[in-house]
C-alpha cells in the first residue's frame, strides 16, 4: 500500500485524516501508485504556494495545487521511495469553493485528487486535457464515495 504524508500549516482548516487516508488507498490503488512508495501532501498559505509557482514556473501568483512527481529511477521494489510531493493552498481553496458553489469539503478533495492525478503525468495544458482530467476527477471522487452530503475529509473554519 502506497503511503500518505501530510503536513497541515493552516489552522483554520481541519483534517479527518482516517477518512482521507482511506480515499487515498482507494485512489492510490485506482492509479497505481506503488505500494513501497509514498506521497506527501503539503497544505500551505498563499503566500508559500506563490513562492514555488515563482520559482519553479516563473510565474508569480497563487494557485490551489502544485504538483512536483518525483523524478529518478526505480531503486528496486524493497526500497521505499518518495512519488511525489503536492502543495495544496487551503485558502485559494475556499475561494474557489465561493466561487464554484460547493462545500469547501467538496473543493479540497477534488484539488487533492487533481494534484495526485498530476504526480500520475496526467496534464490540463488544454481547455480539453482539464475537461478530461476533471471529468476523471469526479468519477474518481464518486466511485470513493464522495457524492452529495458524504463527509468529507476537510473543513475550513468559516464553513458551515
Amino acid at each position: 500500500m502506497a503511503i500518505l504524508h501530510l503536513r497541515n500549516r493552516i489552522r483554520q482548516m481541519t483534517i479527518d485524516e482516517p477518512v482521507l487516508r482511506d480515499y487515498f488507498d482507494y485512489l492510490a490503488g485506482r492509479l497505481r501508485i506503488p505500494a513501497n512508495h509514498s506521497v506527501e501532501v503539503d497544505f500551505c498559505s498563499e503566500r508559500r504556494i506563490k513562492l514555488l509557482k515563482e520559482t519553479h514556473f516563473g510565474r508569480r501568483e497563487t494557485t490551489d495545487c502544485i504538483a512536483f512527481p518525483t523524478e529518478f529511477p526505480e531503486l528496486g521494489p524493497e526500497v521505499p521511495q518518495v512519488y511525489g510531493q503536492v502543495f495544496i493552498c487551503p485558502e485559494f481553496v475556499a475561494g474557489q469553493a465561493l466561487e464554484h458553489g460547493s462545500s469547501f469539503g467538496d473543493e479540497c478533495l477534488f484539488v487533492f485528487t487533481h494534484g495526485l492525478l498530476h504526480l500520475t503525468g496526467q496534464v490540463d495544458d488544454s481547455p480539453q486535457q482539464r475537461k478530461a482530467m476533471h471529468e476523471r476527477q469526479r468519477r474518481l471522487m464518486a466511485k470513493g464515495g464522495f457524492v452529495g452530503n458524504a463527509p468529507y475529509p476537510f473543513r475550513w473554519a468559516t464553513s458551515p
